[in-house]
């Protein structure tokens, strides 16, 4: 429910706004979603309630709010609109509103779908060359739904086509760690991705050698995490360790889940209600922008584990105890977590 939530966040966000990625929404956009879901009745939820929240739970000279931000206003607002019930019920009630909802244009006559119309409309329907001249949303793309075009231009006049040189390297770079899952994930855990960091902050690692910025608590890639577990049940695997253990061991119960030697891993060694009260900290920017993150109050101690070397299932690791402190990424709870609260960790951001 709450990701059929955020696609109707998105197409709201977006409504209007050229520019807009849909990642945050304006006050505007924000008001116009909460009249069109009919989350502001006139009577329960006014329109003096819906800018008050927005101002409360958007960051100090912000003009717009993340998803996750909005969730709180809707927790809010959800109290007003659905008195006598509790957060996580109001939530849900806010999310059924929502779905398949889009911004309503005023004035403006609905294409018909009767009889053959809709078969003839409906651009999801379109195949081959006909399919690629729209987007998802069913957006004609213009030229660039006709022709495969190039953009000639680059950093002197005799260079034609800028951009593609970071393109090939990416694909390099696909097939080299294909062919070695040690490479394979230190790439995952340093800053080499272009298309994540840009070009100024790019490093290819020579063979062998660690990440220069030290241990880094990332998640392994979403396509690795059991289709059974949800996001924090698999945090909780790869990060939280009350009592020290022997890297060996302790990687095992992760690389069994992978089926490889995962390169680099932190242990933070507390209990996962611990750490999931880091949650409640204030919320700072993650390092892919993202403003669901969350620092630890103090340093605590960890472990972190290296992979030095091995194959699955015998992998070997170095491992080095450090006092720091640490920044998570934390989201609402999914079905299937048991604790009661409104933020669970989902993501081990950076040690510091």
């Amino acid at each position: 429910m709450a990701s059929e939530a955020e696609k109707t966040f998105q197409r709201f966000a977006v409504f209007g706004e050229s520019s807009s990625s849909g990642a945050e929404i304006n006050n505007k956009n924000f008001s116009k979603l909460c009249k069109d879901c009919g989350i502001m009745d006139g009577k329960m939820v006014t329109s003096t309630d819906v800018d008050i929240v927005f101002s409360k739970v958007k960051d100090k000279n912000a003009r717009t709010i993340t998803f996750v931000q909005f969730q709180e206003a809707m927790r809010e607002l959800g109290q007003k609109r659905f008195k006598g019930k509790n957060p996580d019920e109001t939530l849900e009630n806010i999310y059924k509103l929502m779905v398949g909802k889009d911004p309503a244009t005023p004035g403006v006559t609905k294409a018909t779908t009767v009889g053959g119309v809709s078969r003839l409309t409906d651009t999801s329907k379109y195949t081959g060359s006909h399919k690629e001249r729209f987007d998802e949303s069913g957006k004609g793309k213009g030229m660039a739904g006709r022709e495969e075009m190039t953009e000639n231009s680059g950093y002197v006049s005799g260079y034609k086509g800028a951009g593609t040189y970071d393109k090939k390297m990416d694909r390099v770079a696909q097939q080299q760690q294909r062919k070695d899952p040690v490479k394979r994930d230190l790439a995952l855990y340093s800053d080499y991705s272009p298309k994540r960091h840009g070009p100024s902050q790019s490093k290819i690692l020579p063979p062998g050698a660690a990440p220069a910025a030290g241990p880094v608590g990332a998640e392994v890639p979403v396509s690795a995490k059991p289709k059974h577990m949800t996001s924090a049940q698999w945090f909780e695997i790869q990060h939280v360790q009350p009592s020290p253990q022997a890297c060996k061991g302790a990687m095992g119960n992760i690389n069994k889940h992978t089926q490889h030697c995962k390169a680099l891993n932190t242990f933070l060694h507390e209990s996962f209600s611990s750490v999931a009260a880091t949650c409640q900290n204030p919320t700072i920017a993650c390092k892919n922008g993202q403003k669901n993150c969350h620092q630890s109050k103090g340093p605590v101690s960890l472990t972190n584990c290296k992979l030095t070397s091995g194959k699955y299932p015998n992998c070997n690791y170095k491992e080095t105890a450090q006092q720091a402190s640490y920044i998570i990424a934390c989201n609402p709870p999914q079905k299937g977590d048991t604790e009661k609260v409104h933020l669970v960790p989902v993501h081990l951001d950076k040690v510091v």
